[in-house]
C-alpha cells in the first residue's frame, strides 16, 4: 500500500520522527532526519514546518555555536510562517546562551 502524503505533513512527519529518536538518545539519528526533513522542504518549496525542524536539530547540539546559527536559521522560519510560539521559545533559547 503506498502512503500518499501531502507537502503540508512532510515538515511534521519529519519533526515528529526526529524528536522520537533524541527522546530515546540517538541524537545521530534525529539529526539525520531534521537534515532530510530541512532538505525535503527546501526542494519542495515549503517552509512550514522547517522552523520546528531548524529548532529540534538547534537542541541536539553539543556545539554552542551550530546551535546559535540553527536557532538563528529557526527563528528566520518562524518568523516566515508567522509561528509566534516556536518564536518566543527560541527568543528565550537566544537569550539564555
Amino acid at each position: 500500500m503506498e502512503v500518499n502524503m501531502t507537502t503540508t505533513q512532510l515538515g511534521p512527519s519529519y519533526y515528529q520522527a526526529a524528536c522520537f529518536y533524541a527522546k530515546r538518545g540517538n541524537q545521530e539519528r534525529a539529526n539525520a532526519l531534521c537534515d532530510e526533513g530541512i532538505q525535503t522542504l527546501l526542494e519542495v518549496n515549503v517552509t512550514d514546518g522547517i522552523e520546528a525542524l531548524f529548532f529540534e536539530k538547534a537542541i541536539i547540539q553539543d556545539d554552542p555555536q551550530k546551535q546559535f546559527e540553527l536557532l538563528k536559521q529557526a527563528d528566520y522560519y518562524a518568523k516566515q510562517n508567522k509561528n509566534l510560539p516556536l518564536k518566543a521559545l527560541i527568543r528565550e533559547k537566544l537569550t539564555s546562551n
